[in-house]
C-alpha cells in the first residue's frame, strides 16, 4: 500500500514547511524503515512538496494519520495495492473511496483538483473511469480552442 502525504501546511513559512517535511521523512525512515519517494503534490493549483510512503504494516498507516494530525492536514491518501485509492479525512477520520490511482497526462492532470507529479515526471490522479473520461474530454476541447486561438492571432498578424 502507498501513502500520500505531506507535512506542508498553507500560511506556514517555507523553511517551517522543508523542516517539517524532513522531520517527517526521518520519522518513518527511522520508526517505520519506510523511505519516502518525494514526488510534487498539486490541490486546486498550488503546489506542495509530498511524499509516497510504500507501507506494508498497519503501524505506519496509523503513524501516518498520526503525524498528518500532528502537522495539521486536511487529508493523507491511501493507494491500495489494486490501485483503489482512499482517501481519509483526519478531522473525522472518515475514508471515502476516491476511485483508481492513474497515470495521466499533464493536461488531463490539470483538470483535477488534486494531482501527483512523481520524481520522472509522470503525473498520477486518483478518480473513477467517468471522471477520467471527462477531464480527458475538458482537455481535448480546450486543446482545440487554443489551436483556433492560436491560428486567429496568426491571421491577425499577417494582416498588420
Amino acid at each position: 500500500m502507498k501513502i500520500i502525504m505531506t507535512a506542508h501546511k498553507s500560511g506556514v513559512d517555507a523553511i517551517t514547511n522543508r523542516s517539517n517535511n524532513v522531520a517527517l521523512v526521518e520519522l518513518f525512515d527511522q520508526q517505520y524503515n519506510v523511505t519516502a519517494q518525494p514526488v510534487k503534490g498539486y490541490w486546486k493549483g498550488e503546489a506542495e512538496p509530498s511524499f509516497i510512503l510504500q507501507v506494508s504494516h498497519q503501524a505506519a498507516l496509523i503513524g501516518a494519520f498520526t503525524e498528518a494530525q500532528r502537522y495539521e492536514q486536511d487529508a493523507i491518501l491511501l493507494v491500495h495495492d489494486d490501485n483503489r485509492a482512499t482517501l481519509i479525512d483526519i478531522a473525522s477520520g472518515t475514508q471515502t473511496d476516491i476511485g483508481d490511482w492513474q497515470q495521466v497526462t499533464p493536461h488531463v492532470a490539470r483538470m483535477f483538483d488534486a494531482f501527483t507529479v512523481d520524481g520522472a515526471g509522470r503525473h498520477w490522479v486518483a478518480c473513477t473511469k467517468a471522471e477520467r473520461a471527462a477531464a480527458e474530454r475538458r482537455s481535448l476541447s480546450l486543446m482545440s480552442l487554443m489551436q483556433v486561438e492560436t491560428v486567429a492571432h496568426s491571421d491577425m498578424e499577417t494582416f498588420a
